[in-house]
């Protein structure tokens, strides 16, 4: 019996180190260990989004300031008499979609028996 209660209270010991262990490691707080991480604050995302905003508008505008000369591709001159031969060649070859049915003004709004019968009466 006393092995038993020797058994026990080492297996009560033992259990109670590695919960000790086990806080230490995982749970304890962290505030006088440097992890090489560091943390600023973060800038409100109306700060952000006004930045890029503004950045946006300044991109835009300058492409309104650009002129392009479209009698670069066409007018002879330079070494070229008939105009850029690379764009002359270029051809057309886009293809003309088909209409397709056009689905129901607001898909959001619940749908009745009537829609039902119709979505799956074939039409002739």
């Amino acid at each position: 019996m006393d092995s038993k209660k020797s058994l026990t209270i080492l297996l009560i010991v033992a259990v109670v180190a590695l919960l000790g262990f086990a806080l230490w490691q995982f749970g304890g707080s962290r505030s006088s260990i440097n992890s090489g991480l560091s943390t600023a604050p973060a800038a409100s995302s109306l700060a952000v989004e006004e930045v890029l905003g503004r950045q946006y508008i300044d991109d835009l505008n300058s492409l309104e300031n650009l002129n392009m000369d479209m009698a670069f591709f066409s007018n002879p001159g330079g070494d070229n008499p008939d105009g850029d031969p690379v764009f002359r060649s270029l051809v057309d070859r886009h293809k003309e979609l088909p209409r397709e049915p056009v689905g129901r003004d607001n898909p959001f709004l619940p749908i009745n028996d009537a829609q039902i019968l119709q979505a799956v009466k074939p039409t002739p």
